[in-house]
């Protein structure tokens, strides 16, 4: 092969400044292989494969990986051997090597996808199965790696889904009614703190109330009984006093009963020793005298009593005169 034919070789090897004949020799040992390459990676570029039935271009594509692959491996071979002789030798051996690889490893990996373009589908088709799973499973399930969810069948996935969906829809349902039956208690109870509040308002009230009322009568008791105390005072300093004054009026009585029974006894002395006409004028200063002895009385009664008493007096003294005057 010529070295117009391999320029990136030539390249390489005129970077290197190696002496010709190495250069010629390094050049010569990569010089088939690059070609087998080159046109093996050229040939691969033509097997495009669109049909996973497809299976006589798969294969194609198979050998002609394998056949870059057997030249790739010549070649590191070679560049182990040409690596071993000197350093500058080994930098221009790996600057080749890594053209032919640059020039194969793309072409082997392409040839790779069309060889294992059927699995690939498959692999892409499981990947698609599983996220689809994954996506219809995951709102009913928390753990959906607890599944074998890549090799299960489809009417295992479905009897999956489902049973999970129905266990899910039942914990929903036990988590609502939950949810309704603390609310509920919830409201019972703030309804029944509404009860006991008020019912405490209430209780308070009346409480305060019959404060208040039990304050009242309690002052109103004590106001009575002052007014009772004062008016049984004032009613005992009243008979008291009546007490007093009937006592006075007694003594007085009883000092003018002692006087009128001196003034009597002297009355009757003189009248004794003085004539009739004398004696029945000295009887009448005493009746005239009479009406002291009558009480001071306080019923309407009593005063019309004494004051019948003391008219007929009066009348009984006037006949007594005017008799008294007749005698000679």
């Amino acid at each position: 092969m010529k070295a117009q034919e391999n320029n990136q070789l030539v390249e390489i090897v005129n970077e290197s400044g190696l002496d010709k004949p190495k250069a010629e020799s390094i050049l010569a040992a990569f010089a088939e292989p690059f070609k087998s390459a080159k046109a093996l990676a050229d040939e691969s570029r033509s097997i495009i494969i669109t049909d996973e039935d497809d299976r006589e271009g798969m294969q194609k594509a198979r050998v002609k990986r394998l056949k870059l692959k057997a030249i790739r491996c010549d070649i590191e071979e070679i560049r182990k051997g040409l690596k071993e002789q000197i350093v500058r030798e080994g930098k221009a051996i790996d600057g080749m090597a890594n053209i032919l690889k640059a020039l194969i490893v793309p072409a082997e990996e392409y040839l790779e996808t069309q060889e294992k373009f059927a699995e690939l589908c498959e692999i892409r088709r499981n990947e698609e199965r599983y996220r689809e799973r994954v996506a219809l499973l995951t709102p009913y399930v928390r753990n959906v790696a607890a599944y074998d969810l890549l090799n299960m069948s489809e009417d295992g996935f479905k009897d999956l889904l489902s049973d999970s969906k129905i266990a899910a829809e039942a914990v929903e349902k036990a988590r609502v009614e939950e949810e309704a039956r603390q609310a509920a208690a919830r409201k019972a109870e703030e309804a029944r703190r509404k009860e006991t509040e008020a019912e405490n308002v209430r209780l308070k009230a009346e409480a305060e109330k019959r404060e208040k009322e039990n304050k009242k009568a309690q002052e109103k008791l004590a106001k009575d009984r002052e007014i009772a105390e004062k008016k049984a005072n004032e009613e005992k300093e009243k008979r008291l006093a009546m007490e007093r004054e009937i006592e006075a009026k007694q003594r007085a009585v009883r000092e003018e009963a002692d006087r009128q029974a001196k003034a009597e006894a002297e009355a009757k002395r003189k009248m004794e020793l003085a004539p009739d006409k004398e004696k029945l004028e000295a009887m009448l200063e005493s009746l005239d005298a009479i009406d002291a002895y009558f009480p001071e009385c306080t019923s309407k009664e009593a005063k019309e009593i004494v004051m019948a008493a003391n008219e007929n007096l009066v009348s009984t003294i006037d006949a007594i005169r005017e008799m008294v005057e007749s005698l000679e």
